[in-house]
């Protein structure tokens, strides 16, 4: 059995954030940051094939392999709620701040190398259409897969031993 402290998710949200993100938001540079920005991206990018994968297998669908495994909550649901168009205010939310790095726009810059506006630019809009459709995909996976059960984070709704 885990210690308190590491089993809850309140202590180890404020450990992690005193002892590894206040320590990487202080950085001069952003360099040291590279390898797990690279992990990180490989994971998302591990995440929406894994999601098409299992969309297109029916995993989760009843009868599907690991469709004994998924959590009573998070049982695929379509047609079964009526739409709620406020939602949708939610998603423009999560999308406002998925998108949110202009505060690291002149750090950006200035460690590019040959900084012009026109690299600049292209490395902001080739970032931008590469994040709009992973996102994208992994929304639209999340959602054909769960349907009204979609968690706001879909791996929520995935059987650890799947």
């Amino acid at each position: 059995k885990l210690p308190a402290i590491v089993s809850s998710r309140t202590a180890m949200i404020g450990i992690l954030s005193t002892f590894v993100l206040l320590p990487l938001s202080l950085l001069k540079n952003l360099s040291a940051l590279g390898f797990t920005s690279m992990l990180g991206s490989g994971g998302l990018l591990y995440t929406a094939f894994m999601m098409g994968l299992r969309y297109m297998d029916g995993s989760y669908s009843p009868g599907g392999k690991f469709y004994s495994l998924i959590s009573p909550n998070a049982l695929p649901t379509f047609g079964t709620k009526p739409p709620n168009p406020i939602l949708f205010l939610v998603l423009v939310s999560m999308l406002g701040t998925a998108y949110e790095a202009h505060f690291n726009a002149p750090l950006f810059y200035k460690e590019l190398k040959n900084n012009t506006m026109k690299r600049f630019n292209l490395m902001v809009y080739v970032s931008f259409i590469i994040s709009i459709i992973t996102m994208s995909a992994v929304t639209a996976f999340g959602f054909l897969t769960f349907g009204g059960s979609s968690a706001g984070f879909i791996l929520n709704n995935v059987p650890f031993d799947s």
